[in-house]
């Protein structure tokens, strides 16, 4: 299984997926679990995915939703999805809409010319990686039955 950040860590919580990543990778004590740092280029992010591996991916996405919420998509939605719930990954998106997985989206409070977190998500931060990680060690749990 793999699990890809992605996100522009120069665009305030647009880089919320990277952050995420980053921590999950640092406490991963779990075999069957890759990750990979994607950030926002494609061709690697594509190349990292390999033939019948289910995927997760992590992003800001905006659903118009309450700021900070959590919100999880099969990846086969991804590719009817309006092109603004992530405008930097539209083609990623639609390039993985026929693998197995998920997209693991985080609605950001801001999004901006800024290094770093916004104060907001960044206090909400241990909560949603805490929910992030049960979230991928079930699915886990679950693939390895």
């Amino acid at each position: 299984m793999l699990v890809m950040g992605i996100g522009n860590v120069l665009m305030q919580d647009d880089g919320i997926g990277v952050y995420l990543t980053q921590e999950l990778m640092a406490e991963n004590t779990d075999g069957q679990i890759r990750f990979e740092i994607g950030e926002t280029d494609v061709d690697y992010c594509l190349a990292q995915v390999e033939e019948n591996e289910f995927l997760i991916i992590i992003d800001a996405v905006q659903c118009r939703g309450e700021k900070g919420s959590l919100y999880v998509f099969e990846l086969t939605e991804l590719g009817r999805m309006e092109k603004g719930i992530a405008a930097h990954n539209y083609h990623l998106f639609h390039a993985l809409s026929k693998k197995q997985g998920i997209l693991i989206g985080i609605e950001p409070y801001e999004i901006g010319f800024h290094f770093g977190l916004s104060a907001e998500l960044n206090g909400r931060f241990p909560f949603i990686k805490e929910k992030v990680s049960e979230l991928i060690h079930n699915i886990a749990a679950a693939k390895c039955k």
